[in-house]
Order: C-alpha cells, then structure tokens, then sequence
C-alpha cells in the first residue's frame, strides 16, 4: 500500500470516527423527540402565547405510580375509563413513549406563572389537559 493510500485511508477512518462521536454526544444530550414535540405544542398553544409564557422543559411521567396517579386525578375521564386506562397501565399495555407530562409556563424573566398537564402520545400529538395560572400573576 502507498503512503498517499495509507493517509486516505487514515482520513476516512478519522472522519467517520468524529462523526460517529458527534452523532453519540447529540443523541446523548438532546431532549427525546416526543419531549420536544410536547414542548413545541405548549409554546404554540393559545393561552400560553397570549399571555406571552413559554415552556423550556416538560417531564414526561414514566413511572407506573405516577401514571396511575395521574390518571386518577383527571376531570375530563369517566370512572369506567379511568379504570380501563389504569389497567392497562398495570399490564405494561401502554407504551413507554405515550406518557402524561408537566411543566411550568415561564414569563420573559424565567419566573414560573403557570403550570400545564397534558398527554403526549408518540406519533399522533399532544393533548393539553391542564394549563393552571399561579395567583398575583398577570
């Protein structure tokens, strides 16, 4: 092997190597796709926008515990589809990536004015259930 073929070929290794560590650091540090997307929906959502908030971050509620408790302290759900819901839960039924969230509205400053709930389900949208204002906020 020449030594221009033997630098080329060192090149493309080198090449791939730093695109695979880069493609490994943004997997790594950016935010789940479903979070974004809920993210995306809050920061477009009417009473967010015309009281000028905006939401950084949501926490999706993953654990099983929280899911359940969660979906017992809903308004909007009938007793009999709560009850089908949490079963479903209980037997592993519901995927990972369908998940219940939280997160608190922010004003320009970065200070908490609210907190939204809501339901992101992976490959069809989001559902805001909850947006609740904190009191002395305009």
């Amino acid at each position: 092997m020449s030594k221009g073929t033997k630098m080329g070929l060192g090149v493309a290794v080198g090449g791939v190597a730093i695109a695979v560590l880069v493609w490994i650091m943004f997997r790594v540090f950016s935010q789940p796709y479903e979070e974004v997307m809920a993210v995306n929906a809050l920061n477009n959502y009417a009473p967010i926008v015309q009281r000028g908030g905006h939401v950084k971050a949501v926490r999706l509620i993953l654990d099983k515990g929280e899911r359940i408790a969660y979906v017992n302290d809903l308004d909007g759900m009938t007793a009999a589809s709560k009850k089908e819901h949490i079963e479903k839960i209980e037997k592993g039924i519901v995927r990972p990536d369908d998940a219940p969230f939280v997160a608190n509205v922010l004003d320009s400053e970065g200070a908490v004015v609210g907190r939204v709930r809501g339901y992101r389900m992976a490959g069809v949208g989001t559902i805001i259930s909850e947006c609740v204002w904190l009191e002395g906020v305009n």
